[in-house]
């Protein structure tokens, strides 16, 4: 994978993480969709917050939604890189508010 670079794959499909090596960072975003629908309205709402304040959860989209709450480590330490919100943060649009599970559509 190069810079940029973007992969689709069925999350079914055998797979696994990999720490990093060395001292370049990198950065996955892992994006898994399912039908609003599937979720119950408890889940949009803690999917709703999990996205107000920046925090990944499960690949499951719609259900077994449990924010990450563990800091990523490096050397055995909170990584000094890490924080508790993006750089730049993204405009909220409608459509991204509905791709977030927070506004219906």
């Amino acid at each position: 994978m190069e810079p940029g670079d973007f992969v689709l794959w069925d999350s079914r499909t055998m797979h696994y993480a990999c720490l990093p090596e060395g001292d370049q960072i990198r950065h996955v975003q892992y994006i898994c969709m399912t039908p609003r629908r599937f979720a119950t309205p408890d889940a949009l709402e803690l999917k709703k917050q999990c996205f107000e304040n920046f925090v990944g959860t499960t690949h499951w989209p719609h259900c077994n939604i449990r924010p990450t709450k563990e800091k990523p480590m490096r050397d055995g330490e909170v990584c000094p890189k890490d924080r508790s919100e993006p750089f730049e943060k993204p405009e909220l649009t409608d459509t991204v508010l509905r791709l977030a599970g927070v506004k219906d559509y």
